[in-house]
């Protein structure tokens, strides 16, 4: 048989002490030393009178941290989807990590304050560098407006999906996906 973890565990309180790798078929194992518990367990104690792992939270406290972790893991779908770029109307598909983000805000500063600029050269990661007029840029700048409102909005929706839910299953069946982006 192969190695597993086990645990070294307080006779008292149940709690863990250490951890180590022992061979079942080979290995003599302490009597204070139990085999692990798996997933499913925020904070797993281990019960000597049951014989089996517990959770030591409850049922309140382990459904507000896997709120937490959900919402933090949407939060970063969601960061990702921004900064992976967006589709212009116009067919060109533009960056928009944080960099192209102050590149653009610049641009739009800099035709905002000087009405001679009529053309812009503005490099698509599908088309390579693509003129577009002073106009085309206005909507290529409304259009990564958009995309990042669009996301937000999305992750605004499904945080409330996560905050409304009433059992760690249901948290865990809410994903990125669970909404389409518009």
């Amino acid at each position: 048989m192969a190695e597993q973890q086990y645990f070294k565990v307080d006779k008292d309180t149940g709690v863990i002490l250490d951890s180590f790798v022992f061979d079942p078929e080979t290995d003599t194992i302490p009597d204070e030393c139990v085999l692990g518990w798996g997933q499913g367990f925020l904070n797993p104690v281990y019960d000597w009178k049951l014989n089996q792992w517990v959770e030591s939270k409850s049922p309140e406290e382990v459904l507000a941290f896997r709120r937490e972790m959900k919402i933090n893991e949407l939060k970063e779908e969601c960061n990702l989807t921004i900064l992976n770029g967006f589709l212009s109307l116009n067919g060109n598909s533009y960056g928009f990590n944080y960099h192209d983000q102050m590149n653009f805000t610049q641009q739009k500063l800099e035709m905002d304050n000087d009405s001679a600029i009529t053309m812009v050269a503005w490099k698509s990661l599908n088309n390579g560098v693509v003129y577009h007029t002073r106009e085309e840029f206005y909507r290529v700048m409304m259009d990564a407006k958009s995309h990042k409102n669009t996301n937000i909005a999305k992750y605004w929706q499904l945080e409330q999906r996560v905050l409304a839910a009433q059992s760690p299953e249901e948290i865990e069946s809410i994903t990125w996906t669970s909404l389409p982006t518009a």
